[in-house]
């Protein structure tokens, strides 16, 4: 995870800015996020909930003000970004017959069988997820404790999130989020 710390701060830099600033996004950052995202894809999947509520914040404003166009345009942007970090990926494995191989061990391996995750109900895991964040952060590091002071309190703060949407975006982006991470599988210490 620590690979994907930088790429991290970056969308979050942009998703902020988008939040406090304009509620404007370039096509280019849309697409640098979308490299972003595959490259973080192609890391470690999981933690694409992050990008996944970025695009949802950033995508449910733009169908609130009726930017139909600027939504597709958008939507396309970061796809191809994503794409271009990808396609070298599957080509490899397709030229090397060897993508159904890919797909078994990055997605179902990782996801079902080195997790050791035996019920995949929809309710385990979001109980699963907040078991594993209270443990994380009432005996975990005490580092835990002050990030999540962090967040309420830059969250609940009449300076930076005006808007009551932004509120929410906000929370949407950290909770799905750290669902990838403490929400699938089974947890680890580090």
């Amino acid at each position: 995870e620590e690979f994907c710390l930088t790429f991290l701060a970056i969308t979050f830099y942009s998703f902020l800015k988008f939040l406090l600033k304009d509620k404007d996004i370039s096509n280019f950052e849309l697409f640098l996020n979308g490299i972003i995202a595959g490259f973080i894809f192609m890391i470690k999947f999981n933690l694409l909930g992050f990008w996944g509520a970025y695009i949802f914040a950033i995508f449910f404003l733009f169908l609130k003000s009726k930017e139909y166009k600027k939504l597709l345009v958008g939507l396309l942007y970061f796809l191809l970004g994503m794409f271009v970090v990808s396609f070298p990926f599957v080509l490899y494995f397709l030229i090397n017959n060897s993508l159904n191989d890919f797909l078994y061990v990055y997605f179902y391996f990782n996801t079902f069988r080195y997790t050791g995750v035996v019920n995949n109900s929809f309710v385990i895991s979001v109980f699963g997820y907040f078991y594993r964040l209270f443990i994380s952060i009432c005996y975990g590091k005490i580092i835990n404790i002050f990030i999540l002071i962090g967040i309420i309190s830059f969250a609940f703060s009449k300076k930076y999130l005006l808007n009551r949407y932004n509120k929410v975006f906000f929370f949407i982006f950290i909770f799905i989020g750290s669902l990838g991470i403490y929400g699938i599988g089974s947890g680890f210490k580090y």
